[in-house]
């Protein structure tokens, strides 16, 4: 029994992510097989095309497997699932599918900005810190509201 790892590393979470493989027929007799649609599905995976008849010695064919975390609930935690590929009248492979799913987190060094008293015509400057400590990227942008003066 072979053992095959497909790393989609970190994923954030409400988004997909795809990952390309190749599977080629090393034996001497054609081969067919199909991935379970019922349990990749139980976990937000599909794969393309989905199942294969007949190929033929030395013949190879690209899939695609694309992991959809639909979820928050799923933030935070590493996926792990091993599928079992039966071949026709072969042996037993599995495809080990791993992931860390996780959500981008905006922190501030400080929860509000106090200026206190300012005079009229100067300015006060305040600095403040953004950190992201989180394994996924975290896109924030600014935004100026005027607001009305006295």
């Amino acid at each position: 029994m072979a053992n095959y790892l497909c790393d989609f590393g970190n994923i954030v979470v409400t988004n997909s992510k795809k990952k390309p493989f190749i599977i080629t027929n090393v034996g001497k007799l054609p081969v067919s097989f199909q991935f379970d649609k019922k349990f990749l599905s139980s976990f937000g995976m599909v794969i393309e095309p989905d199942k294969v008849n007949k190929m033929l010695p030395g013949e190879w064919k690209e899939f695609n497997a694309e992991l959809k975390t639909r979820r928050v609930r799923d933030a935070e935690r590493k996926l792990d699932k091993t599928l079992d590929i039966f071949v026709k009248n072969g042996p037993r492979y599995t495809i080990q599918f791993i992931a860390n799913l996780a959500v981008p987190e905006l922190k501030m060094s400080h929860d509000s900005l106090e200026f206190g008293k300012v005079i009229v015509g100067q300015r006060k400057t305040f600095q403040i810190r953004f950190e992201n400590d989180k394994e996924v990227t975290c896109d924030w942008s600014y935004s100026y509201r005027k607001v009305n003066s006295f």
